[in-house]
């Protein structure tokens, strides 16, 4: 039997088949990973080597390292984009039109920057506040007149 052959035979055969390659979600690893699973540990639950799973981690952990860091300055990253996009607004492209888009990408930057600080509802818990504010008064007048009525 030739080498290609024997190699084929290997990856279909049923005993040899935790060594075939995966299909396995790297968000299902990364998961586990996170929940303090040991690679072997992993490669059992998932169905593949201990091997295949740190050689799947290896391929991703700088990403993982720079996504966990996007993520706690994600606010300060989309304030920033937003202040560099109003910047590239000059007078040139005012008269040129498609400033609409650059200040529509600055405006949702700014949405989504005050949903990351907390803010986004904010307004709402004001008016609320507001509303409330406005009922008691309205109440006591009521009683008030009531009162001066009697």
């Amino acid at each position: 039997m030739n080498q290609t052959a024997e190699s084929i035979e290997q990856t279909t055969s049923p005993d040899m088949s935790i060594y075939a390659p995966k299909d396995i979600p790297i968000e299902s690893i990364i998961e586990y990973k996170k929940k303090g699973m040991s690679t072997r540990e992993i490669g059992k639950l998932v169905g593949c080597t201990h091997s295949n799973v740190v050689k799947r981690l290896q391929s991703i952990s700088e990403d993982i390292d720079t996504l966990d860091s996007y993520k706690l300055h994600r606010a300060d990253i989309l304030a920033f984009n937003g202040r560099k996009l109003l910047n590239h607004i000059t007078e040139e492209k005012l008269q040129k039109a498609p400033v609409g888009t650059l200040v529509l990408a600055a405006c949702q930057l700014y949405d989504k920057e005050r949903l990351e600080r907390g803010e986004s509802t904010h307004n709402i818990a004001s008016i609320h506040g507001d509303i409330q504010e406005l009922k008691a008064l309205k109440h006591a007048q009521k009683h008030k007149m009531q009162d001066d009525d009697a």
